[in-house]
């Protein structure tokens, strides 16, 4: 009951019935013609008059809001499906809400927050959430018969989501499940440890069965081609035996074994240049080693364009080019003189106060070409080069390994003709004659096979001349004792 009804009241007058009802638009167009006189009772002050807006000055309400106050529209139970979802899909601009907040100003005298509320389910409220505020975006999805979900198509817009596109999935194992996006080499570590705790479980079933005999064929061997170890070389074992495997099958899944391959590139490779290489560098050696025991040459090529060519180290480039050279030779010889003339560009972009780079290069090109009999228009490029850079050796001892390496591509001529020239520029006195005449005799004696008693002819031709010393010497009189 309103001020003015309890002051009729208190005169003994009924109140009147239309005021019971509360004001309406009759009321306040006719409330300057016809004001009600206040009867104010006796030591009481008279209240204050509201004053009212002209007609003309209020906005006109807007049909869909009802003329309520702000009490009353929190009061009632608003239906489920009259609850806005997305206040912008309606009204982007928000003049709808604009003008309700000065309607219920309006009507009732006090300042109406800006976020509209909605009921929520639980008799409280929750603000409604718009473009632009930090809320999160809460869509209800259903779950398919076959147990998927769909992302709605503004998330994956918005998101920029391609189709495939993995996920981090999380379970409480309550009432919470948590999708991430991840990058993808955390979702390959996921996925890798997933399949650990798989083989683990696998491993135990099979250690109950009674276990068979060992399955003929080649073997896997990570030792040979790990030649360097680095961080993260014992994680790449299980990921080339599994490449490895697919490979043996009968047809070999050469797909999927190049997808191991692939991802150890991906999970492995760091900042760090020199563990890159060396990661490069084992996989050149696994590769050429399933091109020779499963005989799949046209692996040389994708080992080439994929694997070689981001190995940054010099030194492994020169080395990976050495195994693809030899695994070459074997499997398609007429790859072999470019591989060999690559190797030897590379040798030559040493400057020339690192001419100990030059000699270890040689060292092992001579050593990988002996061991794999490479033919002599193949190494006489190498011998070439091994004469081209001795006038650049001011150190004996370089030269010496130079005559040593000439020895074994069995190039015996050019050995002793370099050796005689070094025992020619010794001057009186100098010490280190000795050495070069014992080289010289070592390599006289390898010139002329006749003269020892090797077992085979395949012995001459690995024949390694640095073995040949004093010791060896014994050895062989120990023979013909």
């Amino acid at each position: 009951m309103s001020k003015r009804d309890e002051s009729g009241d208190k005169n003994g007058e009924q109140p009147l019935e239309e005021e019971a009802k509360g004001t309406n638009e009759e009321d306040i167009d006719n409330a300057d013609e016809e004001p009600l006189e206040e009867v104010v009772p006796e030591g009481e002050e008279p209240l204050e008059l509201v004053e009212v807006v002209p007609t003309e000055e209020q906005p006109e309400p807007a049909e869909d809001v009802p003329e309520t106050s702000r009490e009353e529209l929190v009061g009632e139970e608003v239906p489920e499906e009259e609850i806005p979802l997305e206040s912008t899909e309606e009204d982007p601009t928000g003049e709808k809400i604009s003008q309700g907040n000065e309607i219920a100003e309006q009507a009732t005298n006090e300042i109406n927050p800006e976020v509209p509320v909605t009921q929520a389910p639980d008799g409280g409220t929750q603000p409604v959430i718009v473009e632009g505020s930090q809320e999160p975006m809460i869509i209800v999805i259903g779950l398919s018969k076959a147990g998927s979900l769909t992302v709605p198509k503004d998330v994956r817009d918005a998101l920029k989501l391609d189709p495939g596109k993995k996920f981090k999935f999380t379970w409480d194992r309550a009432n919470k499940l948590l999708f991430e996006i991840v990058p993808d080499n955390e979702i390959i570590e996921i996925e890798q440890r997933i399949e650990a705790e798989k083989e683990k479980k696998t491993k135990k079933t099979e250690a109950k069965k009674p276990k068979k005999g060992k399955v003929a064929g080649p073997e896997f061997e990570f030792g040979k081609y790990l030649g360097y170890e680095f961080d993260g070389s014992a994680k790449l074992q299980p990921i080339l035996e599994k490449s490895f495997d697919q490979f043996r099958l009968e047809p070999p899944n050469i797909e999927e074994g190049l997808k191991y391959v692939k991802f150890a590139i991906i999970s492995l490779t760091g900042e760090n240049n020199i563990v890159n290489s060396k990661l490069r560098f084992t996989l050149v050696n696994f590769l050429c080693d399933v091109v020779e025991k499963f005989n799949q040459p046209f692996l040389l090529d994708y080992t080439t364009q994929n694997i070689l060519k981001d190995i940054k180290s010099k030194f492994l480039f020169e080395q990976s080019l050495v195994q693809i050279a030899v695994t070459s030779f074997r499997k398609r010889p007429e790859k072999v003189p470019p591989l060999v003339q690559m190797i030897l560009k590379n040798i030559d972009d040493y400057p020339a106060i690192e001419i100990y780079n030059v000699i270890n290069s040689f060292e092992l090109l001579s050593k990988r070409m002996s061991e794999a009999k490479f033919a002599p228009e193949i190494t006489k490029t190498l011998r070439d080069k091994i004469m081209e850079k001795i006038p650049l050796m001011a150190d004996r001892d370089y030269k010496m390994q130079a005559i040593r390496q000439l020895s074994r591509l069995r190039y015996f001529e050019d050995a002793i003709k370099i050796c005689k020239e070094i025992l020619a520029a010794f001057t009186e006195n100098e010490s280190g004659i000795s050495e070069v005449q014992d080289l010289l005799k070592e390599v006289e004696e390898a010139a002329r096979p006749e003269e020892r008693k090797w077992k085979s002819e395949e012995e001459m031709d690995v024949l390694d001349v640095s073995k040949l010393s004093k010791t060896g010497k014994k050895e062989d009189k120990g023979e013909e004792e």
